[in-house]
């Protein structure tokens, strides 16, 4: 029978959430048994997690051994970076020719960078705030496929760049942060140019963190 939905999203959602935070380390097992017990649930919709988390490329399935919490390469991980590159810079200009169309999304840019509380954040909600910015930046694009790959590779990255929060000294930190502020005054006024020019070297920072 089909484990509810419920449970099914809910071990999904902590297990993601121990993988991205580092609490199961690259790796690591991820032993069903062991998670059921800590979710208090039955293991098959650990299981069915655990195989969502495969398919979205955070865990690897190693024949004769389980399945383990996926190690990024430096390979990998520059990879990860240049394609977040490449997506963000294709979505600029269509980004910019929707800002009059859907000043929503600029608010909310708006609303994210000046309500979050970098001094006192923790690496996860400075992750967390870096991928919900972005993110509706390639929303704005309107092109809902090149979004869905977005979100494909940020899965994808998201370890290696809480890592790199993790590690970056105190001064960048507050350069890395103050660049969105820019990032929305060029989205504002049509500076497609410059715009390119900063994501990429926004971005690029993280591989010289």
């Amino acid at each position: 029978m089909e484990q509810p939905t419920s449970l099914l999203e809910y071990a999904l959602t902590v297990i993601r959430e121990n993988i991205l935070t580092g609490k199961y380390k690259a790796g690591e097992k991820l032993s069903t048994q062991d998670i059921a017990e800590e979710l208090g649930t039955s293991r098959t919709p650990v299981n069915a997690a655990i195989n969502r988390l495969v398919a979205e490329g955070l865990a690897e399935a190693i024949p004769r051994r389980g399945t383990i919490v996926r190690q990024l390469s430096e390979e990998q991980i520059s990879d990860i970076i240049d394609v977040r590159i490449l997506l963000e810079s294709y979505a600029i200009e269509r980004a910019i020719k929707n800002v009059s169309k859907n000043p929503e999304k600029i608010e909310y840019m708006k609303e994210l960078l000046y309500s979050f509380d970098f001094k006192n954040a923790d690496y996860k909600s400075v992750s967390d705030f870096e991928a919900e910015f972005h993110r509706t930046l390639v929303k704005l694009s309107g092109n809902e496929q090149l979004l869905r790959l977005y979100d494909t590779n940020w899965t994808m990255g998201y370890v290696s760049y809480f890592y790199t929060m993790a590690h970056m000294p105190d001064e960048k930190h507050k350069k890395f942060f103050d660049e969105h502020k820019t990032i929305i005054e060029y989205l504002e006024s049509g500076n497609a140019d410059e715009l390119e020019k900063l994501i990429k070297s926004h971005i690029m920072s993280l591989k010289l963190a």
